[in-house]
């Protein structure tokens, strides 16, 4: 973008990329069959190139947006499940206090579907509501059905091929 004059500057941030996803998200509602908001955001969020920390971190979000993929997605999904799905924890973070039941985050992508993510609890699998989408990716966890502590968070994502993928350790 020009800065002033004829000379060009480097922009950064939320303000710059707010149009381009927003031009993709314009693009995605185009094609047909129209994709519904939670198809949209997960195409967006799923297709994005990774960059700096895996999964979501707090200097690149989700990554550089990919209009190619996303629209490879919507228009041309493969026939056959080819991938492994990938799942991030992002809520809470590490060395974080919880109390009673919280919330945990726990987006999961795949190149057709995720099924379900289940979240493990010190490697255990804990009762929680299930997700199927990367933007409803809320898991309750009641806190209070394990001792007081410093406790190991893991969450589990399944794809309709039954592949699974498990995030990182929090």
């Amino acid at each position: 973008p020009s800065t002033s004059g004829s000379d060009y500057g480097r922009w950064t941030g939320t303000s710059m990329a707010s149009p381009h996803v927003a031009g993709l998200a314009a693009l995605l509602f185009s094609t047909s069959p129209t994709p519904s908001n939670t198809q949209v955001v997960d195409t967006i969020a799923c297709t994005s190139d990774d960059l700096g920390d895996p999964g979501w971190d707090q200097y690149y979000g989700w990554g550089r947006i990919n209009a190619y993929k996303a629209l490879q997605k919507v228009t041309s999904p493969p026939a056959t499940d080819n991938a492994n799905p990938r799942v991030y924890l992002t809520l809470p973070a590490n060395n974080t206090y919880v109390a009673g039941i919280f919330t945990v985050r726990a987006p999961a992508c795949d190149d057709i579907a995720v099924t379900r993510v289940e979240l493990l609890v010190d490697g255990v699998l804990t009762p929680t509501s299930v997700t199927t989408s990367f933007s409803d990716t809320g898991l309750a966890w009641d806190s209070r059905t394990v001792s007081n502590g410093a406790h190991t968070l893991q969450a589990r994502g399944y794809d309709a091929s039954g592949r699974q993928a498990t995030s990182s350790i929090v």
